[in-house]
């Protein structure tokens, strides 16, 4: 079908002289365990403007990514499948659905859904291994939502300063361990540092066990009969 359409804006300025049709052959959801392809007429329009690169554009779908064979709502329906389930059991219920599309696939669109800027107050910073042993990264969460919102490739003091300088907005709080690459970025910054419950658990641990040594004989004389007393 045919897109009937207005001249339109490029490069700063109207379009008004066509060129010729392109066909769009996109698939959108239905709805009805059936894919539905629709096949739109996409106008070519001239550029006027001489310090334009290009003479020659189409126009834009708005419910279309450029060069994309789905529209938006069936990319919606993909990430939030993505999101909700594994690549596998996705790939299953596409086949149902009617898309049929691999694993492969799903992972690509998944790799596409915007992440966005984590505007948390509370952050949660602590390692984990890629390799145990070998090579380990850094993982950030909400504290509040115990959400992840950033993985770093290394656990370096200098990767996580500059993760935090590009933040639009600084959290006021981070909870981190005693690692000493995390303490050395926190060094500067303008933020409270806490540790989190395990560490301090564990600091209050060492606390009482270093008292009870110094206050407690390091053995206890037991009474044998006593263990062995009958009522």
């Amino acid at each position: 079908m045919p897109l009937l359409s207005y001249p339109v804006m490029h490069s700063g300025q109207s379009c008004h002289r066509r060129h010729s049709f392109a066909t769009r052959r996109l698939k959108d959801y239905s709805g009805i365990h059936q894919v539905l392809r629709l096949h739109i007429q996409v106008p070519k329009w001239f550029c006027d403007n001489s310090r334009c690169p290009r003479s020659i554009f189409t126009e834009r779908l708005p419910w279309a990514l450029s060069h994309s064979r789905r529209t938006l709502r069936t990319e919606r329906v993909l990430s939030t499948l993505m999101l909700t389930m594994s690549a596998k059991e996705a790939e299953r219920v596409t086949t149902v659905l009617g898309f049929r599309i691999s694993h492969d696939t799903l992972l690509r669109v998944l790799r596409r859904v915007p992440i966005p800027s984590p505007c948390t107050e509370v952050i949660g910073i602590d390692d984990f291994a890629f390799k145990k042993g070998h090579r380990y990264g850094t993982i950030i969460c909400d504290a509040t939502t115990y959400r992840p919102i950033d993985l770093l490739r290394t656990r370096e003091a200098d990767m996580l300063t500059d993760w935090l300088v590009n933040l639009e907005k600084r959290p006021v709080r981070v909870l981190v361990d005693r690692f000493p690459a995390y303490q050395e970025a926190l060094l500067d910054q303008d933020i409270v540092v806490v540790s989190n419950r395990f560490h301090l658990a564990d600091n209050l641990w060492r606390y009482l066990n270093s008292i009870c040594q110094r206050v407690l004989p390091s053995r206890i004389p037991v009474n044998p009969e006593g263990l062995y007393r009958t009522v």
